[in-house]
């Protein structure tokens, strides 16, 4: 017997990656990242307000005229001069010539004109193009676990598609002739046989749903014969049972009979 630190740093040494495959952001839920993501525009791609209220350029002044509008989706770099204004809704684009945002709580406004009762600083309620993140900056490195929120931020950047790792079919192998199918009568000697089950519930915590349990009495050609045919069709194989050094424990020969090294 091991401990499981040990064991678990001997499946890392002797692991490999899978291939790879371009799939869809919309289907890459679960799946891990098999190189960066770079984002290809600034986010967000202009400069936006995070306020609804009024933008200007910041100034000595208090009131200003209102001459204009910009809503969330327009793009209209209204131009404005030293004593103007315009009303301005949250996520929308703030003109080239307006500096500051002041939120609509801290106005008092009629239909032409407002009056600041509370300045803000200059550059206030203004979000800078590409505060988020740059165009040409890392996104996620590479062995990124892809996650919702990791796919509405590719979404938010227009990308549709990620380089990711395949995940492994997966076998179980179940050993033993005292085990039996929940749901089955238990019979006098009988168990019931839950690993598998357990270990199927626990790959899909990790993504992994292609997965399919073989059973074997613990007859050495019978588990010989599943494990040579398991080996060829599946990328991990996980087996319960068996492996003690009991009368009747034939994974180990069995293993060792169809070239698996220790």
């Amino acid at each position: 017997m091991i401990k499981v630190e040990e064991a678990i740093a001997i499946i890392e040494a002797n692991s490999t990656k899978m291939p790879t495959k371009h799939i869809s952001v919309r289907k890459a839920l679960g799946y891990v990242l098999a190189e960066k993501v770079i984002s290809p525009i600034n986010m967000p791609p202009f400069r936006q307000s995070a306020m609804d209220g009024y933008a200007f350029t910041h100034s000595i002044r208090h009131q200003y005229d209102v001459v204009g509008i910009s809503q969330a989706g327009d793009h209209s770099n209204i131009k404005l001069k030293a004593t103007e204004a315009i009303r301005i809704f949250t996520g929308a684009y703030v003109p080239d010539d307006a500096d500051t945002v002041v939120m609509q709580e801290h106005v008092m406004a009629n239909k032409d004109s407002i009056l600041i009762a509370t300045m803000p600083e200059k550059l206030s309620n203004v979000r800078p193009k590409g505060e988020q993140i740059a165009k040409d900056e890392i996104v996620f490195e590479a062995n990124t676990l892809i996650t919702p929120a990791a796919i509405g931020f590719l979404a938010c950047l227009g990308i549709t598609e990620v380089e990711v790792y395949k995940k492994p079919k997966v076998a179980i192998l179940v050993t033993g002739n005292e085990l039996v199918q929940a749901g089955e009568k238990l019979k006098k000697g009988k168990i019931y046989e839950s690993n598998s089950v357990m270990l199927e519930a626990a790959l899909q915590t990790i993504g992994i749903e292609k997965t399919k349990v073989y059973r074997v009495k613990d007859n050495l050609k019978a588990t010989k014969k599943a494990l040579q045919g398991i080996l060829k069709k599946y990328d991990i194989v996980l087996i319960s049972g068996g492996i003690s050094v009991g009368d009747y424990d034939f994974v180990k020969e069995a293993l060792l009979q169809n070239d698996v090294k220790e």
